[in-house]
C-alpha cells in the first residue's frame, strides 16, 4: 500500500537486546521518538527520555513547493536550543544540514548525505564547527531503502562498529515492525515499530 500521500504517527523504540543462551532478548529502553508525517512528509519529530518523559522537539519548515528548508529543536520547556538549514538538491534529497546553536547563532556542525544508485542514503559524515570530520557512517540497504548494515568509521576511517540488521515482524502492510541489530552476531539493539493514523 503506498503511504506517500498519508497522513500518520511512527513510534519508534529501541532497546539495549542481549542473549540469555538461547535467543536474543529485549532489556531496558535506550531511545524513543515520535514522528509525524502529514501527506506523506514528515513534520515534527517528538524525542523522549528513557523513562517516557518528553526530551525535545523538532519541527521541520517546508517552501510553498513543499520543499524541507530545515528545523527547529526546542525544548519540554519551548525553549529553542539549535536550529537546521538543509540544502537539497534537484531530485529532493537531503545532501547537507548545518547546526547552529540557538541563542547565539553559533555553529555547531555539518552534517553530509550520499546516496546510491537507487537514491537510498548510504553515507552519512559529521563535521564539527571547524570542518573537521568526525564520524562516518556508511548504509547498506535492502530493494526498500531500508538499512540492513550500518558500518560506523572514525575520522581515521577506521571501522569502529558494524552492526547488521534482521527484520523479523511486518504489519499488513508489509512495514517492518520488530528489528533486531547484531555486531559480531550479537544482539545488541532492539527496534519496535510501530503506526497510528492520525485521521
Amino acid at each position: 500500500m503506498d503511504i506517500s500521500g498519508s497522513s500518520y504517527i511512527e513510534i519508534l523504540d529501541i532497546y539495549r537486546a542481549s542473549n540469555d543462551g538461547k535467543s536474543a532478548k529485549k532489556d531496558s529502553l535506550l531511545y524513543k521518538e515520535e514522528a509525524t508525517f502529514e501527506n506523506g512528509k514528515k513534520t515534527n519529530i517528538n524525542y523522549y527520555n528513557p523513562d517516557g518523559s518528553i526530551k525535545g522537539v523538532e519541527k521541520i519548515s517546508f517552501d510553498a513547493a513543499g520543499v524541507e528548508l530545515g528545523a527547529s529543536y526546542k525544548d519540554n520547556q519551548d525553549t529553542l536550543l539549535s536550529y537546521y538549514k538543509y540544502i537539497i538538491d534537484n531530485k529532493g534529497r537531503k545532501v547537507s544540514s548545518t547546526a547552529f546553536e540557538g541563542t547565539t547563532d553559533e555553529l555547531l556542525r555539518v552534517e553530509n548525505y550520499k546516496y546510491d544508485g537507487l537514491g537510498y542514503l548510504n553515507v552519512k559524515e559529521i563535521f564539527d564547527a571547524n570542518q573537521t570530520l568526525q564520524r562516518r557512517y556508511t548504509f547498506r540497504n535492502n530493494e526498500k531503502g531500508e538499512p540492513i548494515e550500518m558500518c560506523v568509521l572514525s575520522s581515521q576511517n577506521d571501522t569502529i562498529a558494524i552492526e547488521k540488521y534482521e527484520m523479523t515482524k511486518f504489519d499488513d502492510q508489509k512495514r517492518w515492525t520488530e528489528k533486531w541489530g547484531f555486531i559480531n552476531g550479537e544482539p545488541k539493539t532492539c527496534h519496535i515499530r510501530t503506526f497510528r493514523d492520525t485521521k
